[in-house]
Formats: C-alpha cells, structure tokens, sequence
C-alpha cells in the first residue's frame, strides 16, 4: 500500500477531515503504512503527499493548522484554495490566489552543518529570486561580521560564501497566502519538507529559526529531531525593533560555535 493509499483509507475510515499531524499519528499507531526505513511518518510528508495527489484529495486552507479531507466530504467548496477573498489578522483583504507566494529550493551541500531557517521570502526577494534580498534586513550583514570576511558583492557568490562556512538557507513554509512581506501576514501555509533535509544532510548539526514566527511555524506543522541541536535566533528582519544590532549579533555568534 502506498502513503496516499493509507492516507484515503483512513480519511474514508474516520469520516471526517484531519490535520497532517492527526494523519501521521494515526498511522504510526495502526501500522497501516511502514516506511523502508521503519522511522515515524512526518507530517511533512503527509502534506506533500497530499499535494502531490490534488485529484485525490482537497485540502481546507482556511483553518489553521490545514485540514485534509476527500473530496466527497464535508467543506466540499475549500477546494486547494478559498475561492472567497479572507481577511487577515490585520484586516486587509488578501487573495487566496493573488497573493499565493512560494519558497525557493535550500543552499545547502554535503559540508552543510548549520540550517539557518527563515519564514518565507519577502516580496523583494521573491522579485529578485534572492534570499535576504532587501537591503534593510541584516541577514548578509550579519553573516559578514561574524565570519571577519568581507561580502562578496555578487549573489552567486554570496551563496558560495555561505556554503564555504557551512551554512544553509531555506525557509519553513513552502507555499502561503500573504499580502506583502510580514511574517504577521501569512495565512494558509504548507510546510517544506525539512525532515527530509536533515536525513539527506549527514554533517547537519544545528537548525537556527530566524525569527520567532519561523520557529513557531515549524513547530506548528513538523516535530523536532532528537539529534538536532535547534536555536532560536532574533529576526534578521528590519521590522524586529525589539533588539539592537549589536545584541542581534552577539546572539547569532552561537551559530558559528558549530561550523
């Protein structure tokens, strides 16, 4: 029986809509589906699943966290995406299909020990297709007073910079409705498949939350692996006024005790 099989026959056996996470426990406890190599199945995995297989599933978005659900079943109408503008926290009108906003791929290699985990691109970045591409936030700035090397100047080559010290990037959230670029903004997100980073990365020893709302999407959605250190890091974003630059640096030289 394959993941998406096991997903349907325990969506038709319950009757009812379920979280990723409610999947997932599910079928680590009934045994109805085993992985090759017997570890737990990740919430992670069951959302890609579910997205991999659109015609076989629809996935309620305007719940958080998100509901899956056949599509004889209740909710018929939240089909992949509200139909219906939603309003977000802050009031404004955003459209589920406008404002849909995806991640990039990871940086990362083999040499790759420290994760550095954002939310999701901003509207400058997603325009540039660079990571960090808004000059008032301080990720690069951050990551070159650190390292006492100079930035190169060059996107390509900042990215090798980074791979040089042993640092990936990627962000929780695969794909969400945001309008512009706050954290605060996002609605209706899936995450990536980052428990399937860290079996692929051997030499990965730490992942850093840049930003609180990073690490409080991640733990909404994934569960933290025993043999990974995770560290909190103060948000990198021009919009955290809460800290300093110099307190912003001096907490993100933990990162660099593991490179």
């Amino acid at each position: 029986m394959t993941l998406h099989e096991a997903i349907e026959n325990l969506l038709k056996q319950k009757g009812h809509s379920m979280t990723a996470r409610e999947i997932a426990d599910e079928l680590n406890k009934n045994k109805s589906y085993s992985k090759g190599d017997k570890s737990d199945i990740q919430p992670s995995q069951i959302t890609a699943r579910v997205n991999k297989y659109p015609r076989n599933f629809d996935v309620n978005r305007s719940v958080s966290p998100l509901r899956i659900l056949l599509p004889n079943m209740e909710n018929r109408k939240t089909r992949i995406l509200p139909e219906k503008k939603q309003a977000a926290p802050n009031n404004e009108i955003v459209n589920a299909t406008a404002d849909l906003k995806k991640s990039f791929d990871p940086i990362s290699n083999s040499s790759t020990k420290v994760l550095v985990l954002g939310t999701m691109p901003g509207d400058k970045s997603l325009a540039l297709n660079q990571y960090y591409a808004n000059p008032r936030n301080i990720f690069w700035k951050i990551i070159s007073k650190l390292s006492e090397k100079d930035l190169p100047i060059s996107y390509p080559d900042k990215t090798k910079f980074l791979l040089e010290l042993g640092i990936g990037l990627w962000d929780v959230t695969h794909s969400a409705v945001r309008k512009g670029s706050l954290d605060s903004s996002i609605l209706y997100e899936s995450p990536n498949e980052i428990e399937k980073f860290i079996t692929e990365h051997k030499n990965l020893r730490v992942i850093a939350f840049n930003g609180k709302k990073a690490e409080k999407l991640h733990d909404r959605h994934l569960s933290r692996n025993p043999k990974i250190e995770y560290i909190s890091l103060p948000s990198s974003s021009s919009a955290n006024t809460h800290f300093t630059e110099d307190i912003i640096l001096l907490k993100w030289q933990s990162i660099f005790e593991y490179l």
